[in-house]
Order: C-alpha cells, then structure tokens, then sequence
C-alpha cells in the first residue's frame, strides 16, 4: 500500500468510498452525497492536505483535513 497526494482521477473512487458511509451511517455530519465533481474540486483546493492510500486494487481509503 502507497500513501499519497490525491489527483483529480481519484474522484471517482473517493466518491464510491465515502458516499455508503454518507448514506448508510451516522459517522459524519456530511448529509449529501458527494459527486466527482465536488471531489475534484476539493482535491485541488486542498492539494497535499487530501491523500489516499493505494494498493495494486486501486484506492482503497482517503484522508484530508
């Protein structure tokens, strides 16, 4: 597993990782799904301060404060 800064072509995967948690449980205050637009959009405001974690699977997890 490689850790490392986001890119735009992430999006996608961000979004299939975090949009169950938005609608299946109560861990975030977020309420509305997210889109790869929105997450494109976050990922280069944000630059290194949004990562994910990789492995030969493809994106498997993210962080970003």
């Amino acid at each position: 597993m490689i850790v490392r800064a986001a890119c735009a072509a992430d999006a996608d995967a961000v979004c299939a990782i975090a949009n169950p948690i938005i609608q299946e449980t109560l861990v975030t205050f977020t309420t509305e799904l997210r889109t790869p637009a929105q997450v494109e959009q976050e990922i280069s405001g944000r630059g290194v301060a949004f990562q994910v974690a990789e492995t030969e699977n493809g994106v498997v997890g993210f962080a970003t404060f």
